[in-house]
């Protein structure tokens, strides 16, 4: 497999976007329009896995700023079409827009044991549950949190250190 160019979202993404919108949410899934309101603005940024033009993945976000520096930053979705998975491309997403935020945040399903996997594997840690987040099927959402500075988890294996 050809390595993913990880970049910022531009128009020409969006269907395929919408694609792997419909085969990783069916009915949960975001609106073109969610996508398209995002092109441009610094705090929604979208980044995409592009392998030989096509869109292999994308990784969405809300980022909070300290001047020109990113200092939180909440994992809005991650979605990697589901013939290329357990090959990095969402660990690429990700390294690639947690990079220089001092904390993080995110909710997974429960029963989504490979991204729970992945997320601990970049300092994740869970610090909550919303009951039945999501509805369709209804699950519970485990909240996680990772933090750059040294802060520890309550079990004492903690966040990355830069």
């Amino acid at each position: 497999m050809q390595r993913p160019r990880i970049r910022s979202i531009e128009k020409r993404d969006i269907d395929g976007i919408m694609r792997l919108e419909e085969q990783c949410f069916g009915s949960e899934r975001w609106s073109r329009e969610d996508f398209l309101y995002r092109l441009g603005k610094r705090e929604l940024p979208v980044l995409i896995a592009d392998i030989g033009g096509e869109v292999a993945g994308y990784a969405a976000a809300t980022v909070i700023y300290d001047g020109d520096a990113p200092c939180e930053l909440f994992v809005d979705s991650v979605a990697v079409d589901i013939s290329l998975r357990r090959r990095g491309i969402a660990r690429a997403l990700l390294c690639e827009l947690l990079d220089g935020c001092r904390e993080s945040y995110l909710e997974v399903r429960a029963g989504n044991l490979p991204a729970i996997e992945l997320y601990r594997s970049l300092g994740f840690y869970p610090v909550g549950i919303r009951k039945e987040y999501y509805t369709t099927p209804a699950e519970d959402a485990v909240l996680m949190t990772r933090a750059v500075d040294g802060k520890k988890a309550p079990d004492g294996t903690g966040g990355i250190k830069d």
